[in-house]
């Protein structure tokens, strides 16, 4: 089944999955997955169909010809379904009746190969027979696995692939083989009650039921330690930062394919207003802004640099990232000393964080831009003359400058952070007597 096909409803008992890593917590659920919703529905219908199969003739050998490879695409679907983090069976569709992707028939050929293989071998009444089906049903949960949620046939044959995921998944890999192990016994067991078809039938459903548990278990598995084994399941959160990413390079692409026609032929005035155009477009998404700062921090042309630059700066102020507001500036500023941002109020706030991240070159750069465009009246005008008396002090060293500096804030004892200076000051003259 490809990506894009796959589903990704939340249902809310996905959260009991999703927060539930640990087995034996969720072992309830587990044994609960084959008889829920379309699951239950699922196992007690074709369990019926293969009895009804079984104990016709031809037109039996037909019926089995049609729904087993539906049942084995079903469980597939469940270790898909299960991978994503879903905690419920998933519906049995007209569409995946009917559709015939390769993966699924895959699945099918190693299947009835491992199935008549057992059943062989299990005539043979010997302990050979049973370690070979034992050995068939250890690499069974990691092949069917790999080809439910890849797709590759090759891979899903690999002896060294096969026995590193089951390494990677532990006791849980075991728990699989052993519903495995006990699914084909349980399933040659109901071949051999024929004709007894009550035996028969309820043998099957235990097949059925296990095959079922097996598969979430599976996804389960994957879905919690997909990191360590290696196969990233569809809708992982690595999938969707990497669909997210190429998504965010197509919009700038579309962006600055049009800006950077105009910067070639000399228009750079119409390319900045192009492309304010475009960022007018783009809002606040903090995540396109920082792929556009990085691609346009190339440039030869630095107008549009710092013009990004400016309104990334912006937007991370507004949404209190000031971590990265201060990294953002440190390398807009190695460009260009003199850049300034297009609000006092930002000025302040990133002065104030760079002060206290001891970034001191860039709070007096801040320091020095806010002093140099701002009115006496100003609201933090006392603010940033008391931290540019802090900086004399420290980052310049010279505490008869701060001194200077401190004096007339001294005087203004009304101001909220009068206190502040006042023990600043006395702080200042005890260490330099």
């Amino acid at each position: 089944m490809s990506k894009d096909t796959l589903k990704h409803h939340y249902h809310p008992d996905d959260e009991r999955l999703i927060g539930t890593p640990q087995l034996l917590r969720y072992w309830p659920y587990l044994l609960r997955y084959p008889l829920s919703g379309v699951a239950g529905g699922v196992v007690v219908f074709f369990s019926f169909l293969m009895f009804m199969g079984f104990a016709a003739s031809l037109l039996g050998l037909m019926l089995l010809v049609m729904i087993i490879p539906i049942f084995i695409k079903y469980s597939s679907r469940v270790l898909q379904h299960t991978a994503l983090g879903h905690a419920h069976p998933p519906p049995l569709t007209l569409t995946e009746i009917l559709d015939g992707n390769a993966a699924a028939w895959k699945l099918l050929i190693i299947v009835a190969a491992f199935v008549t293989v057992a059943y062989h071998l299990w005539q043979l009444h010997d302990i050979t027979g049973f370690i070979a089906i034992i050995v068939l049903c250890f690499l069974l949960p990691a092949s069917t696995a790999i080809l439910a949620l890849e797709g590759s046939l090759f891979e899903a044959l690999d002896p060294i692939r096969l026995v590193k995921i089951a390494a990677q998944l532990g006791v849980h890999y075991w728990v699989s083989v052993v519903f495995y192990t006990i699914a084909c016994v349980s399933f040659v067991f109901a071949l051999a009650q024929f004709p007894d078809f009550l035996s028969m039938f309820f043998g099957l459903m235990l097949t059925l039921y296990l095959v079922l548990l097996t598969s979430h278990l599976l996804g389960f598995s994957i879905y919690h330690q997909h990191n360590e084994v290696g196969i990233v399941p569809f809708n992982s959160e690595e999938q969707r930062a990497e669909k997210e990413l190429r998504a965010t390079e197509a919009v700038l692409d579309t962006v600055l394919s049009e800006v950077y026609r105009l910067v070639m032929v000399d228009k750079t005035k119409a390319a900045m207003t192009c492309f304010r155009q475009h960022l007018a477009k783009l809002g606040n998404d903090l995540a396109l802004h920082e792929r556009l700062f990085e691609r346009l921090k190339i440039w030869d042309k630095k107008e549009l640099f710092f013009l990004e630059a400016s309104i990334f700066l912006r937007n991370l102020i507004q949404a209190d990232k000031l971590a990265k507001a201060l990294l953002i500036y440190r390398e807009t500023y190695q460009v260009n000393p003199e850049f300034q941002l297009d609000r006092l109020d930002h000025t302040v706030i990133l002065a104030e964080r760079a002060y206290n991240a001891q970034e001191f070159e860039l709070a007096n750069q801040l320091v020095n831009n806010y002093l140099a465009v701002a009115d006496a009246q100003h609201a933090a005008q006392f603010q940033m003359l008391f931290l540019q008396a802090k900086l004399a002090n420290e980052y310049h060293q010279i505490p008869e400058q701060a001194k200077n500096l401190l004096k007339p804030l001294l005087s203004n004892n009304e101001h909220p952070q009068f206190s502040a200076v006042q023990h600043y000051a006395k702080c200042l003259l005890t260490a330099t007597k």
